[in-house]
C-alpha cells in the first residue's frame, strides 16, 4: 500500500493536524522484487478547511509538504508545493422548499 499525506504551513496555528491522509493505492500481489506503478491523484480543493466564519471551504496559502510512504509513520519521500489561497464559499447547499411540520406521535 502506498500513502500519500499534506502537512500544511503552519498546521498548528490552523488548528490542523501534522499531517493529513490525501489519497493512497494498493498494489497486486508482488513477488520479490517485483515493482508497480501506482497514481495518486488529488487536487489543491483537498487541501481545504472548512471556515465557520467565512462559511467557505478555504485552502491557505503557503507551501505544504506532500509525503508518500508506506503509513504515516513509514514516509519514504517527500515534496514540497507551493499552493496559492483559494477560498470557496458555501451556499444554502438544502434550501428549505416547503414548511417543515412537526411529526406527531
Amino acid at each position: 500500500m502506498v500513502q500519500l499525506y499534506a502537512a500544511a504551513p503552519d498546521a498548528a496555528r490552523a488548528n490542523k493536524p501534522e499531517k493529513e491522509l490525501k489519497a493512497f493505492a494498493k498494489t497486486g500481489e508482488l513477488q520479490p522484487g517485483a515493482s508497480e506503478t501506482l497514481v495518486l491523484t488529488f487536487s489543491a480543493a483537498d487541501l481545504a478547511s472548512f471556515s465557520e466564519e467565512q462559511s467557505a471551504w478555504v485552502v491557505d496559502a503557503g507551501t505544504y509538504e506532500l509525503l508518500v510512504g508506506a503509513s504515516s509513520r513509514d514516509i519514504r519521500a517527500t515534496l514540497s508545493v507551493d499552493v496559492a489561497a483559494q477560498t470557496t464559499p458555501v451556499h444554502a447547499a438544502l434550501p428549505l422548499t416547503r414548511d417543515i411540520k412537526r411529526m406527531k406521535r
